[in-house]
């Protein structure tokens, strides 16, 4: 038993020095295995794999989630309008309906009720003639065009009715005509019915305007209103056999109009559109004048050949308002001399009551150096419509030699 004690330590002893002696070795040959760290390896100035200025991905713009196609900075442009478009109006505000002139007794008003395609429409009403209804003027520039008109009508009656757009121009000679119309058909009761038509506009007449009327007295309903010009039409000249004789006027002593003849003798001046109505002073007729945008607008006739340099010029008409307003006459005079134009009033009516008839007179020298006088009635009101009868106009004294010359 104590022999197999020592022969176990014995064992145990060889294995301890041959353990040692192998640590030994290590020490002189494999430095990086003792446990003492060696001197750190200073590193590359360039990693192995060195990283790229900006990630191998860069990440796009625009967030992940932000839509394929980013909405533009500025917003998708209004498409431009259409340089044909007169007016459209289609009763969607209350204020549309001031577009509208009333013609003789008739007047548009803006309802809410049953409208073409809304909840709102035009109603013309309080008329007492068939051709009373309302109006809008067409611009100047639409002389020797053609123009479309359009429109939506309806009524009540019971049994059909015409609801007609008729143009108004006045001829060569001054006298107003009716030419043209859209629509001769009845249009039943109860129901919206589109209504249009191409209406020239003559190149050899003026002040046009086109209204809308009816049978008999009937009120009745339009919506959305359009007109354009047609692109490319021309109107031909309708009254080229109207001869136009212009006489010797300087020797006349005064011009009395009262309007019972279609002679209107005055024209537009400005927007606004003069028309001979029903319903006169002492008699049938009257001049009314709608459609006016500034002070200015009104009627006016030129007087160049009357030859009324230095001469005197009296006037004196009856004038109805249907709101407090002053409707007035003014001169405007250009001169041979290169003066700059003169306007100067003479005849003021001072407030007028609305719905009474007024006379009103006044009287003004023309200057001597008056080549183009034109007279003209005009309002401080910028739209109100005025009525005006028994128009007369006097001339007086001796007129200068020579100074109508500047104006040939």
């Amino acid at each position: 038993m104590k022999l197999k004690r020592l022969m176990g330590m014995a064992l145990v002893s060889t294995l301890a020095v041959g353990s040692l002696a192998a640590c030994g070795k290590d020490k002189e040959t494999n430095a990086d295995s003792t446990p003492t760290p060696t001197t750190a390896t200073q590193p590359t100035d360039v990693p192995t794999e060195v990283p790229t200025d900006a990630p191998t991905e860069a990440p796009s713009e625009a967030p992940t989630n932000a839509p394929t196609e980013a909405p533009s900075e500025a917003p998708t442009p209004t498409p431009e309008a259409d340089p044909n478009l007169l007016f459209s109006y289609d009763a969607s505000q209350k204020s549309q309906s001031l577009y509208f002139q009333d013609r003789g007794s008739g007047n548009a008003r803006w309802i809410k009720t049953d409208g073409h395609d809304s909840n709102e429409c035009f109603m013309v009403t309080g008329r007492t003639d068939g051709w009373h209804g309302t109006s809008l003027s067409i611009p100047d520039e639409c002389i020797g065009k053609v123009i479309h008109i359009s429109y939506w009508a309806k009524h009540e009656v019971g049994e059909p009715i015409t609801i007609s757009c008729t143009l108004q121009v006045n001829k060569p000679d001054g006298s107003s005509d009716w030419p043209e119309r859209a629509n001769n058909e009845a249009v039943p009761s109860g129901e919206w019915v589109l209504i249009e038509g191409d209406i020239p506009i003559y190149p050899d007449a003026t002040s046009p305007l086109i209204y809308w009327e009816a049978t008999d007295t009937y009120d009745f309903y339009i919506d959305d209103v359009v007109a354009t010009i047609v692109e490319g039409a021309v109107a031909e000249a309708h009254y080229q056999d109207i001869v136009v004789n212009t006489p010797d006027l300087s020797n006349v002593e005064s011009i009395s109009l009262t309007f019972n003849d279609d002679n209107l003798f005055f024209g537009s001046r400005g927007d606004g559109t003069p028309a001979i109505v029903s319903g006169g002073h002492d008699d049938d007729f009257a001049m009314q004048v709608t459609g006016r945008t500034s002070n200015w607008n009104g009627a006016e006739v030129d007087l160049s050949s009357y030859n009324l340099a230095g001469r005197t010029i009296s006037i004196s008409y009856w004038v109805k308002v249907e709101e407090a307003t002053e409707v007035n006459v003014t001169l405007q005079e250009d001169f041979s001399d290169g003066s700059s134009t003169a306007y100067n009033r003479i005849a003021s009516s001072g407030d007028l009551t609305p719905g009474e008839w007024t006379q009103v007179s006044g009287t003004i020298e023309v200057g001597a150096a008056t080549s183009k006088p034109v007279l003209y009635f005009e309002s401080p009101s910028e739209t109100a419509s005025f009525t005006v009868d028994e128009v007369v106009i006097s001339f007086a004294g001796e007129a200068v030699a020579g100074a109508n010359e500047g104006n040939n």
